[in-house]
């Protein structure tokens, strides 16, 4: 291990690994760089090839591993040490120190790594699947929704090239809306929700073209020349023209790259992969190049080949099933219906919408003001617009998945069409009226209703669950009625001039904090009538939020 040299603002320490069985064309012997920041033992460390005695090629578990800058001895191929990482063997799960024996820990991991490529073993069966790193980190992101459903239309049809009509936001992001044959016949419309159709104006076509496997060269390079891309998908690629000559004028146009990928290595393939490509200036029809009789020709045998690089962009799937591992709150079948989107309703409406849920009915006929968006999820330049018409605008893009609808009006007897094709619906106007109106609607199969409201200074959340074919407002009445009591306006905060301007008093951090409670218990435990939690607090500050069991002794003022 050669001691440690500084370049700009990294410090590298070289050093050599020598392994003693070498079944998989991985050298005996190979030199490799610690490459850290100037705070190390804390900050970034990495481990890469040498220029130098180093490894060229690309492993499973490495990123792409390419010269990088001339000024350094490094190339860029950083391995991927830390967990989740099987091949590592009973280095598996140990937690990295950042202490002084940190650079041990690298080194010892290092060099399981390098005995895991010699032994051809870096990727075992029944790991975690992982795609060859397309150093795809340039604008724009492609977003694709793919699943095992999408899978089996394509492993159906036989087409294999065709045009894609493309929605761009702006330059960071374009979604996939839909796929359709050379001949013009719609494969599948992409099944998103009313992000793409509100959110974006402007579609395009790209080309898109399915290969039966992962594009890679061994060990596991991602293709980076229009040589190595020929070689994976050389048949393919020649059959391109029809779908090359719809895009050939635009300016950067896009190929689609598809291909099908399993969750596990060794497992069938789950679902499609869509990695984008920008295509290099292609010839154009009007001016035709002399000695080739079609533009395609040329392009060939001198665009689409040779050592010109091939410019990957990053292509994400953003199927609720793959997002939703993070954790849901809600069934994607519910249909959710929230009557009252001011402060606490749109808090949970985000919530139900982020949450996993795919159809949401919004109803609120208030306009936000200025003096809401201290608590509320809107924000200034929504000020003067319809509340429902604004948090609906603000969800679609916070699940692209999901249909919101909104209503800019009261409940009423006429809503009861779209009503009935909800499975829950949840009042948080903390109006009266609005239940009593609710409790009019007789459905014919019963729903989840439930009440959201607050108490004055947030102490208190009350929260009433009935599973029922109409809202039973006479028994949510008795059982809120011990809780309540008269409010002294005159102590109540002003929001403006005026009698009509008293409101009652909470901070964003408490109609947040009520609002995930809420929540839970009405799609997250099973329940029949109020619940009421309390937020405990004494002089020492907040100790959390405790569920009351009896009625109120000190009757706190309710909204």
């Amino acid at each position: 291990m050669s001691d440690a040299t500084v370049f700009g603002d990294r410090i590298g320490v070289s050093f050599v690994v020598t392994v003693d069985e070498v079944i998989d064309g991985f050298p005996a012997q190979s030199e490799w760089w610690f490459v850290t920041s100037a705070a190390f033992p804390t900050g970034s460390a990495e481990v890469v090839p040498s220029k130098k005695g180093g490894i060229t090629g690309t492993f499973p578990h490495q990123r792409k591993n390419r010269e990088g800058p001339s000024k350094l001895p490094w190339r860029t191929g950083s391995l991927c040490l830390r967990d989740p990482a099987s091949f590592l063997g009973r280095y598996r799960g140990e937690t990295e120190p950042f202490g002084a024996e940190r650079l041990r820990w690298l080194a010892e991991r290092a060099v399981a790594w390098c005995r895991a490529a010699a032994e051809g073993t870096l990727f075992r069966q029944g790991d975690p699947f992982e795609l060859p790193d397309f150093s795809s980190r340039e604008r724009p992101q492609l977003a694709f929704i793919e699943n095992e459903a999408s899978l089996a239309v394509w492993m159906e049809s036989e087409i294999r090239e065709g045009l894609a009509t493309l929605r761009a936001f702006g330059d960071r992001l374009i979604a996939i809306d839909r796929f359709d044959s050379v001949a013009g016949s719609t494969i599948f419309d992409v099944a998103w929700g009313d992000w793409v159709a509100c959110g974006s104006k402007t579609a395009y076509p790209a080309a898109w073209v399915r290969l039966p496997r992962v594009p890679f060269l061994p060990p596991y390079n991602a293709p980076s020349t229009w040589r190595d891309l020929r070689q994976v998908a050389g048949v393919v690629l020649d059959r391109l023209e029809p779908v090359l000559d719809a895009v050939r004028e635009q300016r950067s146009p896009l190929l689609l790259v598809g291909f099908p990928i399993p969750a596990i290595v060794g497992g069938d393939a789950v679902r499609m992969h869509w990695q984008p490509i920008v295509l290099p200036t292609l010839t154009q029809k009007h001016r035709p190049q002399k000695g080739f009789r079609r533009a395609f020709d040329h392009d060939l045998r001198f665009v689409l080949s040779g050592s010109r690089t091939v410019e990957w962009r990053p292509g994400r799937n953003w199927a609720m099933s793959e997002r939703a591992t993070r954790g849901t709150v809600v069934a994607d079948s519910q249909r959710v219906a929230i009557v009252g989107v001011g402060a606490i309703g749109a808090v949970v409406a985000e919530l139900v919408v982020r949450g996993g849920g795919r159809h949401v009915l919004l109803f609120d006929h208030d306009v936000l003001s200025a003096g809401n968006i201290i608590r509320h999820t809107l924000l200034a330049n929504d000020v003067g617009q319809m509340k429902a018409q604004a948090v609906a605008r603000r969800l679609r893009a916070a699940n692209p998945n999901a249909r919101v609808e909104s209503f800019d009006k009261e409940i009423s007897s006429a809503a009861f069409t779209r009503l009935s094709g909800c499975s829950t619906i949840i009042d948080c106007t903390g109006d009266d009226c609005s239940l009593h109106m609710l409790g009019e609607l007789v459905f014919k199969e019963p729903k989840r209703f439930a009440s959201v409201s607050i108490s004055n200074r947030a102490k208190r959340l009350f929260v009433f669950v009935a599973d029922a074919t109409r809202f039973p407002t006479e028994r949510f009445s008795a059982a809120i009625e011990p809780w309540l009591e008269h409010v002294n306006v005159e102590e109540m905060p002003w929001d403006g001039v005026g009698c009509w301007s008293p409101t009652f008093s909470a901070s964003v951090a408490d109609i947040n904090l009520l609002g995930s409670v809420a929540t839970k218990v009405i799609f997250q435990q099973p329940c029949n009538g109020l619940i009421v939690f309390e937020q405990v607090l004494d002089p020492d500050g907040f100790h959390g939020v405790q569920r009351r069991q009896g009625a109120s002794s000190d009757k706190q003022v309710l909204t």
